[in-house]
């Protein structure tokens, strides 16, 4: 029997850790035929009911799953060591975790993992989540479109592109464990406390022969919300953890690219001088035109649209059953 591992990393997620519950649940009932289904949540040690309500729901759908447990911190030790120790924990080289906040879409994900294989990472199409309404980022899915369409990827492209910016959402992609460890995800991104995506997916990426696969619909809805970790102020902890990376993206980088990037990060000019600024600014209008003089793109839209349609249809029938279950359990 085919095993699949759901892990949860949730911090204070009282408003809105059911909603991810519920999508788990859906996908498990409309698609987990056949399917030996483990869930962990992780309560970072909230200061709200996050864990309460977790350990609630687990125990009213704890038949769906093979197993099903919350466990919870007495100290708060970061999203890092949560995303390894659930790693840890998952059974089989099938997983997906995500933050206690996001949601997954409508489409069956444990199909999206036929085919992955250990030297692969396999990115969607990002839609956002933002006090309920399904969207995207137009700037962000015009440059998605460009690098699914271009199909010429070497090594040094991934690696550099990365540094500059992330060109794929980590919340909507996916990878093996064995790709993770291999790459030496853990003994790296050990040294950080909140930021587990970047450093991962950079040690990935640096692994020799991965490759990056992207498709054009969503998997999963990123929720957007001014008090999410990736939003505190510079002197925060995240922010310091940012840092850090940036400074090994200029370490590892070489020649112009390590230049561009040091431009970005560590520059006193102003922002408009930068030579980062410059190459992201000229890069950004190449894809502008490429994309206005591309039938595909406009195809790419109109499918999107209908997607945000139909995950916004979803989002509501989530949201709705989450309601439903607080109003039964908890008044």
């Amino acid at each position: 029997m085919k095993n699949f591992f759901f892990g949860i990393m949730a911090y204070n997620e009282q408003d809105y850790i059911i909603e991810t519950l519920e999508s788990i649940k859906y996908q498990v009932q409309e698609y987990g035929k056949g399917i030996s289904v483990d869930l962990v949540v992780i309560d970072d040690c909230s200061k709200d009911l996050t864990a309460e309500y977790a350990n609630k729901w687990v125990d009213n759908n704890i038949g769906l799953f093979h197993t099903a447990s919350v466990l919870k911190n007495y100290e708060n030790i970061g999203t890092v060591c949560n995303y390894n120790k659930l790693i840890q924990k998952a059974n089989g080289s099938q997983f997906k975790i995500l933050a206690g906040d996001d949601i997954f879409g409508s489409r069956n994900i444990f199909e999206m993992y036929s085919g992955l294989d250990s030297s692969s990472i396999t990115s969607f199409c990002e839609l956002t989540l933002t006090d309920g309404i399904v969207g995207y980022k137009k700037l962000v899915t015009r440059n998605y479109y460009y690098e699914m369409k271009k199909r010429v990827f070497n090594d040094d492209y991934y690696v550099n592109h990365y540094r500059i910016s992330p060109w794929f959402s980590t919340p909507s992609s996916i990878y093996t464990k064995e790709l993770y460890d291999s790459s030496g995800c853990k003994d790296y991104n050990s040294q950080f406390k909140l930021v587990e995506d970047m450093p991962s997916f950079y040690r990935m990426l640096q692994n020799s022969g991965t490759k990056v696969k992207l498709f054009p619909f969503p998997i999963v809805l990123y929720r957007v919300r001014s008090t999410s970790t990736s939003h505190k102020k510079n002197n925060s902890p995240y922010h310091r953890d940012k840092n850090k990376i940036y400074r090994d993206y200029v370490v590892d980088a070489r020649g112009l690219w390590k230049v561009i990037i040091k431009s970005k990060y560590f520059s006193h000019l102003p922002t408009a001088l930068r030579l980062s600024t410059i190459y992201t600014r000229i890069r950004s209008l190449w894809i502008l035109l490429y994309s206005m003089f591309s039938l595909s793109y406009g195809r790419f839209i109109s499918a999107l649209n209908k997607d945000v349609l139909k995950e916004q249809e979803h989002f509501n029938l989530i949201h709705d059953r989450a309601c439903a279950f607080l109003n039964n359990n908890f008044g």
